[in-house]
């Protein structure tokens, strides 16, 4: 009887360990059936991982790509618009400065004309009182009301152009047109040249990307209208 419960036991003891160690015995025999298919399916999902991190890669680059070309725009806009109102104003100056030489033109004209000197007469007694006082006030001088004559009668042309009239009168010119245009086309070619800032060293030197700055170093207007 005492063998009998040894043996009892003692096999009890065996058929637990064999129920426990099943899963790891039938799991290392199994290995070399499916540890192909394993690493088929580990690749599969690290090559998805792959597509998505490339994914958002290119949505990340997309994106700033975008607001890099948002940016360009409005700089250019800037760039023309500052541009034309420098072109404006110097029209304006231009315009002024032509009003002014032309009364200044016509003033001399008829002092010149004066017959009888009476003009250069009354300035000379003019400047002798200015010497007197110590100082010029111009009030018995006969040339600065005419002058004054001559800038009032053309500013009054002026003063009284329609919103449209002033425009044609101020707007640029074809010259100054072209300058404008010049200068946006030399900004957009600057930017379609301009290579993308990328920080991986690995895939600056990539034969692709080297090709694509190539490409961009090389291009010509024709190819970017």
């Amino acid at each position: 009887p005492k063998f009998t419960i040894f043996y009892d036991v003692f096999s009890k003891y065996e058929t637990m360990q064999l129920a426990n160690q099943w899963n790891d015995t039938a799991e290392e025999l199994s290995v070399q059936f499916y540890q192909s298919t394993k690493n088929q399916i580990d690749y599969f999902n690290i090559h998805n991982e792959y597509r998505f991190v490339k994914k958002r890669s290119m949505v990340n680059f997309m994106t700033n790509e975008r607001l890099n070309l948002e940016k360009h725009f409005h700089e250019r806009t800037v760039s023309m618009l500052n541009q034309i109102q420098g072109f404006e104003q110097q029209n304006m100056k231009n315009k002024l400065k032509s009003v002014t030489q032309e009364a200044f033109d016509a003033t001399l004209r008829k002092v010149e004309s004066d017959p009888d000197d009476e003009i250069y007469n009354q300035s000379f007694e003019a400047a002798l009182d200015g010497i007197r006082k110590g100082r010029m006030d111009f009030k018995t001088d006969p040339v600065l009301p005419i002058m004054t004559e001559e800038l009032s009668s053309r500013v009054s042309v002026l003063k009284n152009l329609s919103p449209e009239q002033e425009s044609r009168l101020l707007s640029i010119n074809e010259d100054q047109k072209k300058a404008v245009a010049q200068s946006d086309n030399a900004q957009r070619d600057s930017y379609l040249r301009a290579v993308p800032q990328i920080s991986s060293q690995g895939l600056k030197n990539h034969a692709k990307f080297l090709k694509f700055v190539h490409y961009l170093t090389n291009i010509n207007r024709r190819e970017i209208k």
